[in-house]
């Protein structure tokens, strides 16, 4: 049913998103999701359901229906069925989440925005650190030690060893940060820099500050060697200014197809060497795109199995000769394959009611959202990191856009930002009167003021009979009222 704003508990979720530093540190990151769904699950069953919301619900549903198909295939198990609940965990917060931004105030949607900050600006500085200080590990998580004995989806993100190395022959370290995985990290610390572009991101930090966060978070862009991230960030910008541009109106599709036109002929001018460097680099990693392409096969090939797959397996069976399970690498391929269409088709309900719900000025919760779109392709939405945060946090940025920030409401910094113009109030000119001057206006010396009336002149009000003691000759005014 309908509620208010005030019926909801929305406040929560800016601090919900800052416990994910407190359970990282503890080792215990891996449940933050888990704890986001009991959380939010309130949230959830008071709120009307919208579009994004709703569709996120039924991919969650959807994923456990086909839990059972599943296990008549054979891939039940009971680390499957955990990993299964950690999915399903990911879907129904982040339903609650899309619920609570919908309805938050513009004081706590600026709060959900600085937390998300937050998080993306540590994880950034701890990635770099950890490269930096590489082969000496960090202290945290303090749980790191057991990491070796925990399953593999749950040591990724309680393990000390926060570098990945072996990329490129051995030759290049990876930094992985606080989410389990360098693409992961590179995904997270891109996506912060988008929101540090944002206006809402002055309540945050001074302009400095700022500055010096988005160093960071491109450096650990850099240090991920991410090519998913990368490829979703490009193309995602690029389209959402050429989607801008097309829309503007001071120019037109000509100019559009111009940009166009630039680009393929950059990509067809650098084409041989860009494919010869991919070559070079998929020949020397594992997790290249021939290993991504036998995962897609072998999904593909289970999921033939099942004809039309208006359901999919639920679980995520392990894959011989794979570096990582069937159905992983991508959000879409892989959601189809535990959800089916119903799962595949709710999620993309999901991203279009998102898109058009992150309609605003700017172009930046857009940009956000394609990038999350873009990157969906290449990897799991539902893995357990903070990606999915950042489309609640483009959710809050449009309607931050939309509304108009009440008086008083932004921190002190925020009024002294130098990169932020500020209208100024000019004083009036020092000669100028204070106020209009009474009575009539003076003249000058040789000026002559103005002649009165005619009745005036013959001692009566204009346009009045004759006055008192005026002759029978006077004239009648014209206009004035005959006697």
């Amino acid at each position: 049913m309908s509620t208010t704003v005030r019926a909801v508990p929305t406040g929560r979720l800016g601090g919900l998103v800052l416990t994910y530093l407190v359970l990282w540190v503890l080792g215990l990151a891996a449940g933050f999701w888990v704890l986001a769904a009991v959380v939010l699950f309130p949230v959830l069953l008071r709120s009307r359901l919208t579009a994004a919301s709703a569709g996120l619900v039924v991919v969650a549903v959807a994923l456990v229906l086909s839990a059972a198909i599943g296990s008549a295939a054979g891939y039940a198990s009971a680390d499957r069925f955990v990993g299964l609940a950690a999915n399903v965990a990911v879907w129904v917060a982040l339903a609650g989440m899309v619920c609570a931004a919908g309805r938050m105030d513009p004081a706590e949607l600026r709060r959900l925005v600085r937390a998300v900050l937050t998080v993306g600006t540590l994880h950034s500085a701890v990635a770099v650190a950890a490269v930096a200080l590489h082969p000496h590990l960090l202290p945290v998580p303090l749980l790191g030690r057991y990491a070796s004995s925990l399953p593999p989806g749950v040591a990724a993100f309680t393990t000390n060893e926060l570098v990945v190395p072996g990329w490129l022959d051995g030759s290049v370290l990876r930094a992985v940060g606080m989410m389990g995985n360098p693409t992961w990290s590179g995904a997270v610390s891109a996506l912060t820099v988008l929101v540090l572009l944002s206006p809402a991101a002055r309540t945050w930090a001074a302009a400095p500050w700022r500055l010096l966060a988005g160093a960071l978070c491109l450096v650990a862009v850099y240090l991920s060697y991410s090519r998913a991230t990368q490829i979703a960030l490009a193309v995602a910008v690029l389209a959402v200014v050429l989607g801008q541009v097309w829309r503007a109106h001071r120019a037109g599709p000509a100019f559009v197809v111009a940009c166009c036109g630039l680009l393929v002929a950059g990509v067809a001018a650098f084409a041989p060497g860009v494919v010869d460097a991919v070559t070079t680099v998929n020949a020397a990693r594992a997790g290249s795109a021939e290993s991504r392409g036998a995962i897609y096969t072998a999904t593909l090939d289970r999921l033939a199995e099942l004809g039309v797959p208006v359901l999919g397996y639920g679980l995520k069976p392990r894959g011989e000769g794979l570096v990582a399970s069937i159905a992983t690498h991508s959000t879409y391929l892989g959601l189809t394959f535990r959800a089916g269409l119903v799962g595949l088709l709710a999620l993309l309900v999901c991203g279009v009611a998102l898109w058009r719900a992150c309609a605003a000025r700017s172009a930046l919760p857009r940009a956000i959202v394609a990038t999350v779109a873009i990157w969906s392709v290449f990897e799991d939405l539902d893995a357990g990191h903070l990606v999915p945060v950042f489309a609640v946090a483009a959710l809050a940025l449009a309607r931050l856009d939309r509304l108009p920030a009440p008086a008083g409401e932004e921190e002190h910094h925020v009024r002294h930002d130098p990169l932020r113009p500020v209208a100024v109030r000019r004083p009036p000119p020092r000669l100028a009167f204070a106020g209009p001057p009474s009575g009539p206006a003076p003249f000058g010396p040789g000026e002559r003021p103005d002649p009165p009336a005619d009745g005036a002149r013959a001692g009566r009000p204009p346009g009045r009979g004759p006055a008192a003691g005026a002759g029978p000759g006077t004239p009648q005014a014209a206009g004035g009222d005959v006697p």
